[in-house]
């Protein structure tokens, strides 16, 4: 399980886990909304608001939270959101009735700002920093 949201693809450690055939769940795939509210992110930072998020929405007739999900799934991500709300319960059952396609995956991979929120240099020392096994076979997590 690895942070996975918009400003974060990680697309190396991804391409990584599917080279190994190690399946990838992506936390936080709606990026900073919560991180909002605890300080450690900026309101401009929430992908639910994202004006290429929003356009993409609407010309699908879905949600945000719909089209950052797809994202997610359409790398090959699984994602686990989580939800009490009915009406959210039921959007995300719809998922799979909808396509992004080839040019919305291209632009929305170029958000990407490696804005990490949970950093893993903090409690994993040195695993695919510069030098490490992963960086040293193609993989480095910071790029």
């Amino acid at each position: 399980q690895i942070e996975n949201p918009l400003y974060l693809t990680q697309s190396k450690l991804v391409d990584f886990c599917h080279d190994m055939e190690i399946a990838v769940v992506g936390f936080s795939p709606l990026g900073a909304a919560s991180y909002v509210g605890m300080g450690l992110a900026e309101a401009s930072e929430d992908a639910l608001k994202d004006p290429l998020v929003l356009k993409i929405a609407a010309a699908k007739q879905r949600t945000p939270a719909q089209v950052l999900l797809r994202f997610q799934i359409e790398r090959g991500i699984s994602v686990v959101p989580k939800s009490q709300n009915p009406a959210r319960l039921f959007e995300n059952l719809e998922l799979g009735t909808f396509s992004l396609g080839a040019e919305d995956m291209s632009e929305l991979l170029k958000l990407n700002r490696n804005r990490r929120f949970n950093d893993p240099a903090v409690y994993a020392k040195g695993w695919g920093e510069p030098g490490s096994w992963l960086a040293k076979h193609g993989y480095p997590l910071y790029e």
